[in-house]
């Protein structure tokens, strides 16, 4: 059984041990600071945590777009483009002995990505956009967020045109 933390994560004793430290952590910190690419730290990340990486989605259900607008406001002020909603297995919750993991993730949001756990988010299966998962959306209208009024697992706008650039998930943020 997990304890709720938050609506970004819950305590998983299983995960947070198979996502501990490894012994060699320092040396691939060093290899990681060394890295050029994107691909380059996905594919050290999957080297030493061969479950972490799930996949990634071209962006957020825009039945969410405080969600989106979040995601856009922390990639502005750090300078970067949103890229896309990177869903991983497991995200660390700040405990010391998850650092690699966690570093990992902030690799990917300093790129411009949305870092994910698999067990927040679900692949709307016309879209391919990230829709809360039934736990998450719940946990959201129990904190009083405006979302959907009923929890499905894709987008309203399924079966209309999906939106295909990034200004067209601009455009929807800044309305």
């Amino acid at each position: 059984m997990t304890d709720k933390i938050s609506i970004h994560g819950t305590r998983n004793p299983e995960l947070d041990s198979k996502y501990e430290d490894p012994e060699n952590v320092s040396e691939i910190l060093e290899l990681l600071k060394r890295v050029r690419t994107m691909k380059e730290v996905l594919d050290l990340a999957s080297e030493t945590f061969p479950d972490w990486f799930v996949t990634c989605l071209p962006r957020f259900s825009p039945d969410y777009p405080h969600i989106t607008k979040n995601w856009h406001e922390l990639c502005t002020k750090m300078g970067m483009a949103p890229a896309e909603v990177m869903i991983v297995e497991y995200v660390s919750l700040g405990d010391p002995k998850n650092s690699l993991v966690a570093h990992f993730g902030e690799c990917f949001t300093r790129a411009g990505f949305a870092v994910r756990a698999k067990t927040e988010y679900v692949p709307c299966s016309e879209s391919g956009y990230a829709v809360p998962s039934f736990n998450s959306w719940k946990t959201m209208k129990d904190m009083g967020i405006s979302v959907p009024e009923t929890w499905a697992p894709n987008w309203s706008g399924s079966g209309k045109e999906v939106l295909k650039d990034k200004e067209d998930a601009n455009q929807e943020t800044s309305t």
